[in-house]
């Protein structure tokens, strides 16, 4: 039989227990924490949760605006689309334009008339076609940024000189623009 230990051998285990169960109690309170900590905790959480849901608003806006832009961009095509069966497109200008000529790739060449002595090829709209003027004239060239309100994307357009006084742009996705 194994005799029982005495009050002061277990003493100073026993102490040492208390002061740290005392320490742990001091200091999260005998309920999880003091009143302040609690409300720290509290307002920590409730930040994280209010952060968490502006995230998520900002992500839901972003998706409806994807969506929006999206159904814009099909109308748009769809609108191009039906205008190039039909042979003619209308330039920013009012102007009724017509499409000739096919290059390798199967768009047309810059043979469609925009208005303003700006010709483009099929794949390439008239408001892009003229702001690639407008940007050659005031960016000088050989390489401009233009913006398509079209894609509403920007696309690099490397120009030169062509045949006689003319100047030919070619980038974005197959655009061929001459002026």
């Amino acid at each position: 039989m194994t005799p029982l230990p005495s009050p002061f051998q277990t003493l100073p285990r026993t102490l040492g227990c208390l002061l740290i169960v005392g320490a742990l109690t001091a200091t999260l309170g005998a309920c999880g924490g003091t009143s302040a900590d609690q409300q720290r905790l509290q307002d920590a959480q409730t930040a994280h949760a209010i952060a968490a849901a502006k995230r998520e608003a900002r992500t839901q806006e972003r998706i409806r605006q994807a969506r929006k832009d999206a159904a814009r961009v099909r109308r748009e095509l769809a609108k191009a689309k039906r205008q190039s069966a039909a042979g003619t497109s209308t330039a920013a200008t009012g102007t009724p334009a017509t499409t000739t000529g096919l290059t390798s790739t199967g768009a047309s060449s810059a043979g469609r008339s925009c208005g303003d002595g700006v010709t483009a090829n099929s794949v390439t709209s008239c408001p892009f076609a003229l702001r690639v003027k407008a940007a050659y004239t005031n960016q000088g060239g050989p390489s401009v940024d233009v913006y398509s309100p079209v894609t509403q994307r920007t696309y690099i357009m490397t120009c030169s000189p062509s045949a006689g006084a003319q100047v030919t742009c070619r980038g974005g996705n197959d655009a061929v623009v001459t002026f």
